[in-house]
């Protein structure tokens, strides 16, 4: 929305994970912004910003529209895990065991099935959300601030459930998944660092959800204001 020349660039993006998104610092000092390209972030919230194009993908709920964006890399990672966890179970042993296939191992298998499963259930469960937001915005709502209030703790349990499925596959494959050259460990880091994002953190969910659960909705907007 502003020429790149009227911008400067601050490198301070030094972190665990996501270290190739070049997520520097963009300042822009005494750059003149004209009204059309400025969008009113608390109308969008709730819905009082729709511009003027009436395609349905346009009038989605703001927020929960923005949250759902950072659900498909999860998944993606997810099942980027688990794939590279199973191709190396044929060829992998596992150390100080008997062992010489990890394939084998009836404790690994446990560990594939279950992550299975739930990256089918996160995945499942996402479609829901997502369907439920394209599914609103077609019939023309905006769905009231406890709807979007269950959505948001919906992605939170997605997140936090694709995060414990790339740790117990970590486990699984074993050591040699951390080393620099390993595609493992690269996932482990971005989706750590990424599930730390504010927009999914499934406690504040979780708690603006009880609230609302229990009859305490203005109480829950003080845990997300924004959604």
């Amino acid at each position: 929305m502003i020429p790149r020349e009227n911008l400067t660039f601050e490198d301070d993006w030094f972190v665990a994970g996501m270290k190739s998104t070049a997520s520097v610092t963009q300042l822009a000092t005494d750059v003149f912004v004209p009204s059309h390209r400025i969008f009113r972030l608390t109308a969008a919230i709730e819905g009082e910003y729709t511009g003027s194009n009436r395609g349905t993908s346009y009038r989605t709920m703001f927020v929960p529209s923005l949250f759902m964006n950072l659900v498909g890399p999860h998944l993606g990672m997810g099942r980027a895990a688990l794939d590279f966890v199973v191709a190396a179970a044929e060829t992998k042993s596992i150390a100080f065991t008997g062992y010489d296939r990890q394939a084998d191992s009836t404790i690994f298998q446990y560990a594939l099935a279950k992550s299975a499963v739930q990256l089918a259930a996160a995945e499942a469960l996402a479609e829901q959300v997502a369907d439920e937001i394209y599914l609103t915005a077609e019939r023309g709502d905006y769905a009231p601030y406890a709807d979007r209030i269950a959505l948001r703790a919906k992605v939170g349990w997605i997140i936090d459930t694709i995060t414990q499925l790339i740790g117990d596959l970590v486990t699984a494959h074993g050591s040699a998944g951390f080393a620099d050259s390993s595609t493992l460990q690269r996932i482990w880091r971005d989706q750590a660092a990424a599930a730390r994002h504010g927009h999914t953190l499934s406690a504040s969910g979780y708690e603006a959800l009880g609230r609302v659960m229990v009859g305490r909705e203005s109480d829950a907007r003080f845990v997300l204001p924004v959604v």
